[in-house]
């Protein structure tokens, strides 16, 4: 007697063996990459132990604004701006970009399960002090794991992508787009030092940040071009 096999129960099989094979391949890289990222991390804590030594209440203010100038919130204040003035391409291409960016992030955030640095003190000498907003994205992001640090990737790949974007339509040229490239490696740094000074992530956290935006955004400026029209018009 033959029985009869349907075709979604093999689908279902394919669906079912590739689960399983890449669950496999998420534990073996997590099992052999977390303990390695952990040691680097918990190198840093005395940095990060000593950078809040520095702490000042208005210190404490800007740092605050530079995490808020990075967040969901801001994103969703400033990108809807953009489609107002007529700059709905650029919006589109800048939501693209933060999707991929906060995507890649937080999946490797997932599978390294790197703590802050506020949780690893815990367990060693360091005193780090949790500084920030309690509402919002600002509250959860001390709930996430915290390797790399997805601000300092935003933060890179946002403010030299929007540069790439308005020297494509002229109004960056010249000694213009030296001075905003000068200012917005400035706010970067910035972002990453108020990181630290948050004590929300430790210099390794930051780094892999910056190190996955530089890989991120050449690719993106290649392909946005073709990519994001097509996004924009499949059916998919």
């Amino acid at each position: 007697m033959t029985i009869q096999t349907f075709p979604f129960e093999s689908s279902n099989r394919r669906r079912r063996a590739s689960a399983r094979a890449m669950d496999a391949l998420h534990r073996f890289l997590r099992r052999t990459l977390r303990p390695i990222m952990l040691q680097y991390v918990s190198s840093g804590l005395h940095t990060v132990a000593k950078v809040q030594q520095m702490r000042t209440p208005t210190l404490d203010r800007v740092m605050k604004w530079t995490a808020w100038s990075v967040s969901v919130e801001f994103y969703a204040t400033f990108l809807p701006l953009l489609v107002w003035i007529g700059r709905w391409q650029l919006a589109c291409r800048l939501t693209y970009l933060m999707m991929t960016c906060l995507y890649v992030g937080n999946a490797l955030k997932d599978l390294l399960s790197i703590p802050r640095p506020f949780y690893l003190a815990q367990e060693n000498v360091h005193a780090i002090q949790k500084v920030g907003s309690q509402k919002g994205s600002q509250k959860t992001d001390t709930e996430e794991y915290g390797l790399p640090s997805t601000h300092a990737l935003n933060g890179l790949c946002f403010s030299l992508y929007t540069l790439v974007e308005l020297n494509r339509i002229g109004y960056l040229v010249g000694k213009q787009l030296y001075i905003a490239i000068g200012g917005a490696t400035a706010w970067v740094s910035l972002v990453c030092f108020g990181r630290v000074y948050l004590g929300m992530h430790c210099p390794a956290d930051v780094m892999v940040g910056l190190l996955l935006g530089t890989c991120i955004l050449p690719l993106w400026c290649i392909v946005d071009t073709w990519l994001v029209p097509w996004l924009l018009t499949s059916s998919h």
